[in-house]
């Protein structure tokens, strides 16, 4: 997936660290942030797909999906929840937010990055 870059936003370490690992063995070009504030990053990295945790420290994942599917620099972008809950509960998420989609944090990498290279196409 040369080319392709995914932007994740998630404020566990430990989540954040594994999916751009993950990502990043398989030449997609990933950034991660432990903060909702990415406005640069839009605008520099210019990223394909954004991943979004919806339980973030100060913000709402869904939230921070509304902002940016305002934000001229994303408009275009693939929003996609990535999220332990429920899939009823991220369906629930991506109806009421307008997301792209979501993908359900797992440990099975193959499932992950399938799901990701899905969104990016």
């Amino acid at each position: 997936m040369a080319n392709k870059k995914v932007l994740i936003v998630d404020d566990s370490q430990t989540n954040l660290k594994w999916a751009t690992d993950q990502l990043q063995r398989r030449d997609i070009d990933v950034r991660g942030k432990r903060t909702a504030w990415i406005v640069n990053d839009l605008t520099e990295f210019k990223p394909d797909l954004i991943l979004v945790d919806v339980r973030m420290g100060g913000l709402d994942g869904g939230e921070l999906v509304q902002m940016l599917k305002k934000h001229e620099a994303a408009a275009k972008t693939k929003m996609v929840f990535y999220s332990g809950r429920t899939p009823q509960e991220l369906e629930r998420y991506v109806t009421k937010y307008g997301a792209d989609g979501y993908i359900c944090k797992t440990d099975d990498v193959n499932k992950f990055v399938n799901e990701v290279k899905r969104f990016l196409g």
